[in-house]
């Protein structure tokens, strides 16, 4: 029986914005590693306009029939099918190294725990000069940026106490101790971000 295709709404409002921001700061060429793929819609978007990128999909082994549903139906040449990866396992994270590593609203799901994994093991699968896009909605000094986003979190609580919007001075944080930093910080529609982080180099 043909599984029908995940739809999340939010993917067809939200790709198309940062795929145009992305596409002014990626390589013409080059791998990606995208993390927490979940229905697979931004996977078949971004590497359908990309095709010089070669996207790597993961998530939870529970995401992997429907992710595939959309990646086997687009027939990408340049769209893997998907990697298990939990951030917090070091030994799901792949051993190839990518030109660019993508997430987008995951941090907001994953307990804190799992965001410091993320920013510790990213890292090690990065090439040098390569980029980290983050996506979603963010707290900076412990301060929402719309009331929307005030409501939104506080559901994020009720349903688990782990979850929760986070603030981008504590990921500053996670990202100085993995030798990352906060290259650019873009607005985004519906009072979103996209976070460019890139690694530090020593002299």
């Amino acid at each position: 029986m043909k599984l029908d295709k995940p739809f999340a709404p939010s993917c067809q409002r939200n790709g198309p914005h940062i795929l145009a921001a992305m596409k002014n700061r990626a390589p013409v060429c080059g791998s990606l590693l995208e993390i927490g793929s979940g229905t697979g819609q931004h996977a078949v978007m971004f590497a359908r306009t990309l095709p010089g990128i070669c996207w790597q999909p993961s998530d939870l082994p529970g995401t992997h029939a429907g992710m595939r549903s959309w990646i086997d139906e687009a027939a990408l040449a340049n769209l893997n099918q998907p990697l298990v990866l939990d951030v917090s396992n070091k030994h799901d994270w792949p051993a190839q190294q990518f030109d660019l590593i993508y997430s987008a609203n995951t941090l907001h799901i994953m307990d804190k725990a799992e965001v410091a994994a993320l920013f510790a093991h990213a890292p090690s699968v990065m090439r040098p000069g390569a980029s980290m896009f983050i996506y979603g909605p963010f707290k900076e000094n412990g301060q929402h940026n719309s009331e929307g986003n005030i409501t939104f979190d506080a559901t994020l609580r009720a349903t688990d106490p782990a979850r929760g919007i986070r603030d981008i001075q504590w990921l500053k944080q996670l990202a100085a101790d993995a030798n990352l930093h906060l290259a650019e910080e873009i607005s985004m529609p519906g009072n979103n971000r996209l976070l460019v982080w890139q690694q530090l180099f020593s002299a």
